[in-house]
């Protein structure tokens, strides 16, 4: 499948990412992190949480990173219904190994 996107290196010398889309279930910190790093990648990310209420107050507020000194917020969509999301390039399951399944089986459209 081919994508058009537009490239943000400007004629930079670093190598172009096409944008991905990607799931991220488990928003906890691992899924967060990861989440975080891949939207400012410039992919398009989407958190699935199996907690409706905790799904919301991530897309309202989005994710707060703090590295070193430095604290920045990136706001990321959420949801607790894998069918909001489609059919995604890349699934990264954040999860505690026995949640596994349950995950899994939230995860598919």
């Amino acid at each position: 499948m081919t994508r058009a996107f537009a490239c943000k290196c400007a004629g930079k010398s670093r190598r172009c990412i096409i944008p991905q889309k990607i799931v991220v279930t488990g928003p906890g910190a691992i899924g967060c992190l990861f989440a975080a790093v891949l939207s400012e990648a410039g992919h398009d990310v989407t958190l699935l949480d199996h907690r409706p209420a905790r799904a919301l107050l991530i897309t309202n507020q989005g994710v707060t990173i703090q590295t070193g000194k430095s604290t920045r917020r990136v706001l990321i969509p959420a949801t607790a219904n894998a069918h909001t999301i489609g059919i995604a390039d890349f699934v990264f399951l954040c999860i505690k190994s026995n949640d596994t399944l349950a995950a899994v089986s939230r995860t598919a459209p």
